[in-house]
């Protein structure tokens, strides 16, 4: 039998998810983020971590106002490392993820003057923030709805899943405070 032994001194991570999106009318959620190691062949592998194997970060949610008659909607935050933020059709991006931590919730911003109105009640002063793409290993996050007169509820395209730590036949041992992060 023939098995490859490895030893793990750095940061092996899988991409950061993109965030949710909107493209030409269609709505996606936020990616999952990647998986750090992939085996693929036959052979056994084995990993003596001393640093960190994690799964990329989720991409961030997108919400959207649900009574607008001109909706608004803030594109998802792209997840760590590097993951590309969300569109949302209306010029608004998320942001892109950063190497250890995904991309902060970008606010769409104030509304001014707008009112929309259900037939249950009018609402005022809008802001809407994108969701925070998840760290490494770790799910992007909801978007946030504020509103300044009455909460109103959201539609939310849903967050990226973390990422993988590994796949196929690969086995990992945490050494002298290594760790691994992610489904």
């Amino acid at each position: 039998n023939v098995e490859l032994n490895v030893a793990n001194y750095g940061l092996v991570v899988g991409y950061g998810g993109k965030g949710a999106y909107n493209w030409g009318g269609s709505f996606h959620n936020g990616e999952d983020g990647g998986t750090a190691i992939v085996n693929k062949s036959g052979i056994a592998v084995t990993v003596n971590n001393y640093n960190t194997i994690a799964g990329g970060g989720g991409g961030g949610s997108m919400g959207m106002s649900t009574f607008s008659a001109v909706w608004i909607a803030q594109g998802g935050s792209g997840g760590a490392p590097y993951g590309l933020p969300g569109y949302s059709g209306r010029e608004k991006y998320g942001a892109v993820g950063g190497l250890l931590s995904g991309g902060a919730g970008v606010v769409e911003g104030k509304v001014v003057g707008y009112k929309e109105c259900s037939r249950y009640a009018c609402h005022g002063n809008i802001y809407l923030t994108g969701g925070i793409g998840g760290g490494l290993g770790l799910p992007g996050s909801d978007s946030i709805d504020i509103r300044i007169s009455f909460p109103q509820s959201k539609t939310v395209y849903f967050p990226g899943n973390a990422g993988y730590v590994r796949t196929g036949n690969v086995k990992i041992n945490n050494i002298s405070g290594g760790v691994t992060r992610g489904r």
